[in-house]
């Protein structure tokens, strides 16, 4: 068993927790399309019931092979008579408008020690030029239309080597995934708060936001935050005298973390780790960056400052480029 303060457990949440950028384009959209996708449930020819299962939800470029954006994860759902009941709506905005852009759906099935495999996956297209799209949050009131997609066996990995979902490489397993993806315009007034390509619950609370305090909201108390968004009520705070401490040993800190780097440089060019010929990384300048931050992006761009030395500030000299300066003199800053 992994203990939970472990290097592992932290390295895990890291990788489930970054955002992966997808493979550039020639050219960049400036606009960005807000969806909805509601799961209604997987229908299966034979299933256990009462077993738990989660839902992983992904970005995948079938042009360019390449999972992207951030991973979600949901929370545990039970079977029952042959079938998983979801009943969940999840929001995500995209600037790219590809066909090649889809929702990877993975059905993981868990077990009483919390090993997991993967029971059923499919794709569900983000983008699609010759239907249109009905809008999420312009009649919460009416019920969405499902449809029904395919589900495969085995592992989603096996995109890689595909090039349709005709292919015999891929197994179709008697089972069918039901859900709709709309567009929800309502949620372009909350994008300060939501990255691109971050797959967010409707259970989720977004930091920065609240749920509408008039309209349906009043009515309709089931109805997801994301479906009618508005921002929270701000307020003036002030920081002043701030003070910086690296610890007892800040020099040793930044020793390794520069042989880190240097390492990973010389890995990446394919040369042997002590190889002299190659510049090494140095230290020029230390910067603070500050900044409103609701848990998954900035809120707005963070300030950045310069990082000075209490005793360079007492005697009139702000030089931030002096090699020369001990790590264990910089405590105070700003």
């Amino acid at each position: 068993m992994t203990a939970a303060g472990s290097p592992e457990v932290w390295y895990r949440k890291f990788l489930l927790a970054r955002c992966v950028p997808p493979v550039l384009r020639g050219e960049f959209e400036t606009t960005t399309d807000c969806y909805a996708l509601t799961l209604t449930c997987a229908d299966f020819r034979e299933l256990k019931s009462f077993e738990n299962f989660r839902v992983r939800l992904s970005f995948f470029d079938t042009q360019y092979k390449h999972f992207f954006g951030r991973r979600f994860i949901s929370k545990y759902y039970l079977s029952d008579k042959n079938q998983i009941l979801f009943n969940d709506v999840f929001f995500f905005h995209s600037p790219i408008k590809e066909e090649s852009i889809v929702i990877v759906v993975e059905i993981v099935e868990y077990d009483n020690e919390e090993n997991e495999w993967v029971l059923a996956w499919t794709v569900v297209p983000v983008f699609t030029k010759s239907e249109a799209m009905t809008d999420f949050s312009s009649n919460v009131s009416v019920p969405v239309q499902p449809k029904k997609f395919q589900l495969y066996s085995g592992t989603a990995k096996l995109l890689f080597f595909v090039n349709s979902l005709d292919s015999p490489k891929l197994k179709k397993i008697p089972g069918v995934l039901e859900c709709c993806l709309q567009t929800n315009e309502n949620l372009k007034s909350a994008l300060n708060f939501i990255p691109e390509y971050v797959i967010i619950s409707q259970h989720e609370h977004i930091p920065g936001l609240r749920r509408p305090t008039e309209g349906i909201a009043l009515i309709r108390k089931e109805m997801p935050m994301l479906a009618c968004p508005e921002e929270s009520d701000t307020f003036v705070g002030i920081l002043d005298n701030l003070s910086v401490s690296f610890g007892v040993l800040p020099e040793e800190i930044e020793k390794v973390f520069l042989e880190t780097l240097n390492r990973e440089r010389n890995f990446r060019l394919n040369r042997p780790p002590d190889d002299t010929g190659i510049p090494r990384l140095e230290v020029i300048e230390r910067r603070l960056r500050i900044g409103i931050h609701n848990g998954f992006t900035y809120i707005e761009d963070p300030m950045v400052f310069y990082l000075t030395a209490k005793d360079e500030m007492d005697s009139g000299r702000h030089s931030i480029r002096r090699r020369s300066r001990s790590l264990s003199r910089m405590s105070n800053f700003i």
